[in-house]
């Protein structure tokens, strides 16, 4: 099931379906920017400056969730402040970003990302376990004068390279409200 997930994805993601992108303007997680229309989209938690507060089963703040074809792509943005717990930012649902990889910058058009490649480690192993979130994890992370964005990426490896043109997309059309 897993071969003919990645093989589906992998079309759409190739075909001229993936090329067709929405606009999403999530102002109150102080971030707008574009997804293939087939993805879904969840925003979740408080509004602009009540990051901390509120939240969903994905974290203990504000952030939103998106997922491409079959839930074989998985996406995650969180905003972030002075005020903001990064720790808690460093997790999806009961998974913990592994950090220690070398950082690396990736620039897009108009946001200059720390990016760092790892993978999800999961806290409690008695938990529902999403195939996906057993993959390999890109993590892209922007801090500005007053505010931030940590943005996750995870799939299969495969699936994830593959994907990798319509990434530099998404987040090429990103755009903070505030920096």
């Amino acid at each position: 099931m897993k071969i003919i997930a990645s093989v589906i994805t992998c079309c759409l993601f190739s075909s001229g379906f993936s090329q067709v992108m929405r606009k999403i303007d999530q102002s109150d997680f102080n971030v707008t920017y574009k997804l293939p229309t087939f993805w879904e989209v969840d925003g979740f938690g408080g509004g602009f400056d009540y990051w901390n507060a509120g939240g969903s089963s994905v974290c203990d703040c504000a952030g939103t969730i998106n997922f491409a074809y079959e839930r074989t792509l998985g996406m995650v943005i969180y905003p972030f402040d002075a005020e903001s717990d990064l720790v808690i930012r460093e997790y999806i649902w009961d998974y913990h970003f592994v950090s220690g990889a070398s950082t690396t910058s990736y620039k897009t058009k108009k946001i200059t990302f720390e990016k760092t490649v790892s993978k999800w480690e999961k806290n409690n192993p008695a938990d529902y376990e999403m195939e996906t979130l057993n993959a390999e994890v890109w993590r892209f992370k922007v801090t500005g004068p007053r505010y931030g964005l940590i943005v996750y990426f995870w799939a299969d490896p495969d699936v994830l390279h593959f994907s990798e043109k319509m990434i530099d997309k998404i987040l090429n059309s990103m755009v903070q409200i505030k920096n």
